[in-house]
């Protein structure tokens, strides 16, 4: 039940993005044709040589009337037993560690993203017998333990 109260919720998302980006394409034509239009007008202007009035039209901002607001999606329905809510959220799964700490590198992520394991890597050089490790101190320490009777 809740997979598909949140399936619909993002169907309906989608759905308002949509709207909102057709409206706002429907926005920008209408600013570009009266753009065009104003720069018609002052040609005419000039070819007359009423160069003020041309500078006049030039100078002008062009208004469009803002796109019909789009309605959000409703996100709690209450009903006599309780009340539910959706809420939207991303998941992020790592699919290529390489590419990952290479864009850490490069600095187009982050080093927040990267823990470093030092458990796994103390293990790792011991295993190893490796005495030196890039990015890494290994050194020798002393374990010292003792029993009383």
């Amino acid at each position: 039940m809740d997979t598909e109260i949140g399936r619909d919720f993002l169907a309906q998302e989608k759905i308002r993005h949509e709207a909102a980006r057709k409206a706002q394409i429907g926005a920008d034509a209408e600013a570009k044709r009266q753009e065009d239009e104003l720069a018609k007008d002052a040609e005419d202007y000039i070819a007359e040589g009423n160069l003020e009035a041309a500078e006049a039209l030039l100078d002008s901002e062009v208004v469009v009337n803002p796109s019909v607001p789009v309605p959000e999606v409703q996100k709690t329905v209450r009903a006599d037993a309780g009340s539910t809510t959706v809420l939207k959220d991303i998941a992020v799964e790592v699919t290529d560690k390489r590419l990952v700490l290479e864009a850490i590198v490069a600095g187009n992520l982050p080093d927040t993203l990267v823990t470093v394991d030092v458990g796994a890597a103390k293990r790792y050089a011991k295993v190893s017998g490796l005495t030196k490790m890039p990015g890494f101190r290994v050194t020798e320490t002393a374990v010292v333990s003792g029993r009383t009777n």
